[in-house]
């Protein structure tokens, strides 16, 4: 259950209306970002309504991780669950330390980053809604992938990581092209960022679906795509397309090995 009805009623308020649509415009004190003044009670429903009034997407910056998950949860409320409304979340664990990030976080952090991506020029054709991404100070300054990689561009090829029924294939250069992903092979697929290939049926999990999918070849052509319960292994509906995502933030495949190398000559 959503408060959308809420946002109805503020969208008929004139003054309202007019904040929303001068927040777009440029301040004529500063000259750059908007002039719009919002109570610290209110930006929630002020960013939801602003979310629904425009095309594009929206980044929103908090001093703190704890606001934004505290005003994630917010725009969900207002939203509701169902819209895309993403967390960008720091990582627990700082750079070059020898611990593992947390795989939640990490899926988190992935699927957002994807979604800003996927909402530009990168990935063909925009979503059909543009997503919402919160984050903090700190989470927005994190070195991260190229937004291009992040919306599906292979590197080496220039081309969507994207199949579809009906597309030949060769096992091999597939699976190496997800293992460069960040995708690791597992005897069966259970979460996010992982991948299992058995005779003619591949399995993935790509970051930020809600189901794995499962694609059945026949000779090396794709017959049939699926989502499917990792569960109970049964299907859930057909799929038009396999489009994957970086399973990581740290792609050691795809780096330029001249650069890594002088750099590490350097040290």
């Amino acid at each position: 259950m959503s408060l959308k009805g809420v946002l109805e009623l503020l969208d008929r308020h004139p003054e309202h209306r007019g904040n929303v649509d001068a927040s777009g415009k440029p301040s004529e004190k500063t000259g750059d970002g908007s002039g719009v003044t919002v109570r610290q009670g209110a930006r929630a429903a002020f960013l939801a309504s602003l979310w629904c009034r425009q095309n594009g997407p929206i980044l929103v910056v908090t001093p703190r991780p704890d606001d934004a998950r505290r005003l994630h949860d917010q725009l969900l409320t207002y939203l509701g669950e169902d819209q895309p409304i993403h967390l960008l979340p720091e990582p627990e664990v700082l750079p070059f330390e020898r611990l593992a990030v947390d795989a939640n976080t990490s899926n988190q952090r992935l699927t957002a980053l994807a979604a800003l991506a996927s909402a530009g020029n990168f990935a063909g054709s925009p979503p059909k809604i543009s997503p919402i991404v919160v984050c903090s100070v700190g989470s927005a300054l994190l070195y991260t992938l190229p937004p291009e990689l992040m919306a599906g561009v292979f590197p080496s090829t220039g081309e969507l990581s994207v199949w579809k029924k009906g597309d030949r294939i060769r096992i091999t250069t597939l699976l190496g092209q997800w293992l460069d992903l960040g995708y690791h092979n597992e005897p069966v697929v259970e979460a996010p960022g992982s991948f299992s290939h058995r005779g003619g049926i591949i399995d993935v999990y790509p970051t930020g679906s809600e189901w794995p999918l499962r694609i059945e070849l026949f000779d090396d052509e794709i017959d049939t795509i699926r989502y499917f319960d990792p569960v109970s292994q049964r299907s859930i509906r057909p799929a038009e397309e396999v489009r994957l995502a970086p399973a990581k933030e740290q792609l050691p495949g795809l780096a330029n090995q001249e650069m890594v190398a002088s750099k590490t000559a350097d040290l």
